[in-house]
């Protein structure tokens, strides 16, 4: 995917995120959703590479991840890192890099396999080739309600990077708020590996 962002609602314990499905086939944990829900309430968007997004979400360090811990942050980057790293025989450099962003409950962690990771603090954080296009637009459309806000992005940011951003995206938030939509339940993650409940 090519687009990934997220607002804070850190007073309700929530998150909001959108992905745009530039990037739509050959994604391991793909069955229609660009976003990955793990059972811990985790909500994951990547950018950039598709070979370390395929990687990523078979490892434990992302299942088990915790937001408030240094140390399990430490190690899920170490791991991230170490997979963008990776230079096999004729690869372009950097061909392995990518981005995340990850919420839980009220909170948002970015990671870059290349520039590190930290706590979001602001009220929005974007990633991806339309990251600027969609912040852009975040910041004009405050009297849409946190899901067409964010929708409203994406497709602000196709309609000024054509083919780099697709116009259809995918939404979930964390939080257990019964009233707001998310990714179906056929569609989240079931385990560690990434392999989501049969149809």
């Amino acid at each position: 995917m090519t687009c990934v962002i997220a607002m804070r609602e850190p007073e309700k314990g929530i998150v909001h995120i959108a992905a745009d499905k530039a990037i739509s086939g050959g994604v391991a944990h793909n069955s229609g959703a660009q976003l990955a829900r793990f059972p811990s309430g985790l909500v994951v968007g990547f950018a950039g590479s598709l070979a370390t997004q395929n990687v990523m979400m078979t490892l434990q360090e992302l299942a088990q991840a915790n937001l408030g811990n240094d140390g399990s942050m430490g190690a899920l980057y170490d791991k991230f890192q170490g997979i963008g790293a990776y230079n096999p025989p004729g690869a372009l450099p950097k061909q392995f890099w990518a981005e995340m962003l990850l919420a839980m409950n009220g909170d948002l962690v970015y990671m870059g396999n290349a520039s590190g990771w930290f706590r979001v603090k602001e009220p929005v954080k974007s990633i991806g080739d339309g990251e600027r296009i969609a912040l852009g637009s975040w910041f004009e459309r405050g009297d849409l309600q946190p899901k067409e806000r964010l929708e409203r992005a994406i497709q602000v940011a196709a309609a000024f990077m054509p083919g780099g951003v697709s116009k259809e995206s995918d939404y979930d938030h964390t939080g257990d708020d019964p009233l707001l939509p998310g990714i179906a339940d056929d569609q989240r993650l079931d385990n560690a590996s990434g392999s989501h409940k049969p149809r």
